[in-house]
């Protein structure tokens, strides 16, 4: 099988590709940069250098591919919605028409559980659950319209199948912890509610395993939740998360409702100041990390066989041995 990967040299992509090459599979990488080109060429793939609108190099290159596993997203919790638009809904739009008229048989949208947030708790959600109709600012705003595309586009001869992991972990993050970790060592970590709230998550390995199951056996038209197994709390994972990096999080906690409104208030001042960059804490942070968001990845178990067989604990020890 000839599978065609976008975002590998990311957090996900890298340990995919390599997990694909393991299988036998030939990987064909997008890469943003001759630095990109580098690390996917390194991990087995082979590397084309362009972007999700260059629509000539996507025809191209995707040619005689069997498959196209879609992982390329930006990620701004504070984001422009026309920046991220462009990238996450306008450029999956384009490599989605472009695999479907060379006639690629399948295409993998790795979406996220973020697209169910719009500031009410989402608790032991399964995929029946609606999109709601505003999810919480531009990232799982885009993201959820880019799923509705994917999904409308699938048909016989070109099945699309949605993965929605949570919030992803492990070896190689080199976004979420840091920046965590360097939050608690400036005094600025508190935790929300105590961190005593329903939480999925998902080792990045574990994602993996998703993907590709969902590529093997999953059902066109339709969408699979996976996360670790389980059901925990927030802290249950960030606390031994954050001690892998040698920082204590301490016990220091601030009410929901409070930090809801400093983040209004910032976004705000943010906005009429137009001041660069992001905010100490936006909305899409709190309805992201910090409002209950848990799922039910019972169907992708049964249909699928995915298993999610890392542990918190073997994840963690691979974190501290790192």
């Amino acid at each position: 099988m000839k599978v065609y990967v976008t975002g590998g040299s990311g957090f996900l992509g890298r340990p995919l590709i390599e997990k694909l090459v393991a299988q036998g599979k030939r990987v064909t990488a997008l890469a943003m940069s001759a630095g990109d080109a580098e690390v996917v060429r390194e991990l087995g793939a082979e590397p084309v250098i362009g972007t999700l609108h260059d629509t000539e190099i996507l025809r191209q290159s995707m040619a005689q591919c069997d498959a196209v596993i879609h992982l390329a997203a930006l990620m701004k919790l504070f984001g422009n919605w026309n920046e991220l638009f462009s990238v996450n809904v306008d450029g999956m739009r384009n490599i989605l028409a472009v695999a479907n008229n060379l006639g690629v048989r399948r295409f993998i949208y790795v979406s996220a559980a973020g697209v169910l947030c719009d500031g009410s708790p989402v608790v032991d959600a399964d995929e029946t659950r609606p999109r709601p109709k505003k999810p919480v600012g531009a990232y799982a705003g885009t993201k959820a319209i880019a799923e509705r595309s994917v999904l409308e586009a699938n048909c016989p001869g070109f099945e699309v199948v949605v993965v929605r992991p949570p919030c992803l972990w492990g070896k190689g993050d080199l976004a979420m912890l840091p920046t965590l970790s360097q939050m608690v060592r400036d005094g600025k970590w508190k935790w929300i509610n105590k961190g005593d709230y329903p939480y999925s998550v998902c080792h990045v390995k574990n994602a993996c395993e998703g993907v590709i199951k969902a590529l093997d056996k999953g059902r066109g038209g339709e969408i699979y939740f996976v996360a670790d197994g389980g059901q925990t709390s927030f802290r249950d994972v960030f606390d031994p998360l954050l001690r892998t990096q040698d920082v204590d999080p301490g016990e220091a906690s601030m009410p929901l409702w409070l930090v809801r409104a400093i983040a209004s208030v910032l976004e705000s001042v943010w906005r009429f100041l137009k001041i660069n960059g992001e905010p100490p804490i936006a909305r899409d942070t709190v309805s992201l990390f910090f409002t209950p968001l848990s799922i039910n990845d019972s169907k992708a178990r049964q249909e699928l066989g995915y298993e999610g067989s890392v542990t918190l604990k073997e994840g963690l020890a691979e974190l501290k041995n790192a």
